[in-house]
């Protein structure tokens, strides 16, 4: 049976660092485009939504928040600037680096401990592995698929393959034919 480490760790460090390739090529686009990168970084899908910058925070700030309840000891969040695409890169590099200095041994024994956390303005109280299942892992992408979707919106030239490193279609492949 997989350990919570299993389902945590080499899961947000995956997505972390492709985050950080999401974000390379949104500063490529920034260059090339000679867009403005406050405006991208203010943008939401819609009003009333988190705009990329928040969404991007979010989505870092869980993937610490996934494993903090479980540690004996919490990691600190990373706090930083939000003001580039290269401060959203330092802040996220910063998380990966906390998160892959965690043991396997530290999440040994958590996998059926108390987790009580904030879920806006209700409290989430489940063991732990539900907490991560079923809320923190789900928290985690949202935000980053959130993210995704604003870069995708403004134009930059990521895809699927960008989001999960996976994915990969040739520039002749018409996607829109594997439609259900």
């Amino acid at each position: 049976m997989a350990e919570l480490y299993d389902i945590t760790l080499p899961v947000l460090l995956r997505y972390l660092d492709n985050l950080d390739g999401l974000l390379a090529k949104a500063g490529t686009h920034l260059r090339d485009s000679g867009a403005d990168e406050a405006a991208l970084l203010d943008r939401a899908l819609r009003e009333g939504m988190f705009p990329l910058k928040w969404q991007l925070k979010i989505a870092i700030g869980f993937a610490l928040r996934t494993v903090n309840p479980l540690l004996p000891v919490p990691l600190a969040l990373p706090d930083g600037a939000l003001d580039s695409i290269e401060d959203v890169r330092i802040l996220a590099r910063r998380t990966r680096a906390a998160l892959a200095a965690i043991s396997r041994e530290a999440l040994a024994d958590a996998e059926g401990k108390p987790v009580s956390e904030k879920a806006g303005q209700a409290v989430f109280e489940r063991p732990a592995l539900e907490f991560v299942t079923c809320y923190a892992l789900p928290n985690f992408f949202f935000h980053l698929a959130m993210a995704y979707a604003i870069l995708r919106e403004a134009g930059c030239p990521v895809g699927k393959g960008d989001f999960d490193g996976f994915h990969r279609y040739g520039a002749d492949v018409d996607l829109k034919r594997f439609a259900i």
